[in-house]
């Protein structure tokens, strides 16, 4: 069984947008992505994708909690505030 954290396919978007990472790598992962998947798929390893969505308001609110609440206050990072807009 094979399990990616979401972080796997941020390469094709969250990093690409914020210039976390070079255009050239950004085309290397879409090359080699799907053909990483293809070789599990052809050695009979199961893998799935799960989309979790979380609504904008969902999203707000624990934007919101993480702000006021002082035990959580510390997890918001600048580019968290950067991405609220």
């Amino acid at each position: 069984m094979v399990l990616f954290d979401h972080g796997w396919y941020n390469r094709a978007s969250v990093e690409r947008v914020m210039g976390f990472c070079t255009p050239e790598q950004v085309e290397e992962f879409f090359r080699s992505c799907p053909e990483f998947e293809c070789v599990l798929a052809r050695s009979s390893i199961k893998h799935g994708k799960y989309l979790i969505s979380v609504s904008h308001e969902e999203q707000e609110r624990r934007f919101q909690a993480h702000l006021n609440d002082p035990t959580k206050h510390w997890k918001p990072s600048p580019m968290d505030l950067v991405s609220r807009t």
